[in-house]
């Protein structure tokens, strides 16, 4: 009681912060990236989804279709259209588990959790082995309906592809390095700059 009428404080006070301060603090010392490059993958895997999804049904019904519309057509369509290989319903099989995976890769990577980087760095060679694979099919497509359009130059199909042919490689081409962008950014980033878990959480 005298020491408080005399001005006098123990020096043992503690001063409590609020717990909204706390994580506010913890937030701002934890890096941003991996927030960053998780929702990335998320939206890439989303879209991933998607495009295989369209593809394996494609590979599905559209023989069905193409076989409908070259009965309409003179001199019909190529095989490769009406009856393509398995190898495009089997990379778009793989393209959308893939995709799945990297959906998950991301959240974890958000989560900063340490399998986030270890998926990623599963992710990345894998597809781009299977970029790389479909990359080998669609020009093999591309070669058998070459050959079938100077076998049947007549056909109304043919007259088609005349422009068309060099389109599709030149569209192949982009989509194949704009597909490529991702897994090789995650090899560099997680393989060579990001290397440990602490790079995630600081």
């Amino acid at each position: 009681m005298a020491d408080d009428m005399n001005g006098n404080h123990d020096n043992d006070d503690v001063f409590v912060a609020h717990a909204d301060e706390f994580d506010d603090n913890l937030d701002a010392q934890l890096p941003a990236w991996p927030k960053v490059v998780g929702i990335i993958s998320i939206v890439w895997g989303s879209i991933g989804l998607i495009c295989n999804g369209i593809g394996a049904a494609s590979a599905v019904f559209m023989p069905t279709l193409m076989q409908s519309a070259a009965d309409t057509m003179e001199g019909g369509f190529p095989p490769s259209i009406t009856d393509p290989p398995m190898s495009t319903m089997i990379a778009s099989v793989l393209g959308f588990l893939l995709s799945v995976f990297l959906v998950i890769a991301g959240a974890m990577t958000v989560m900063r959790k340490a399998g986030g980087r270890t998926a990623h760095l599963i992710y990345a060679p894998i597809h781009i082995i299977l970029i790389i694979w479909g990359i080998v099919v669609q020009i093999g497509v591309q070669s058998e309906t070459a050959e079938w359009v100077r076998q049947n130059p007549d056909a109304d199909f043919s007259q088609t592809q005349q422009v068309g042919g060099s389109v599709g490689l030149i569209m192949l081409g982009l989509f194949s390095i704009i597909f490529l962008i991702w897994p090789v950014f995650n090899l560099v980033w997680f393989g060579a700059m990001k290397k440990t878990h602490a790079d995630m959480t600081g």
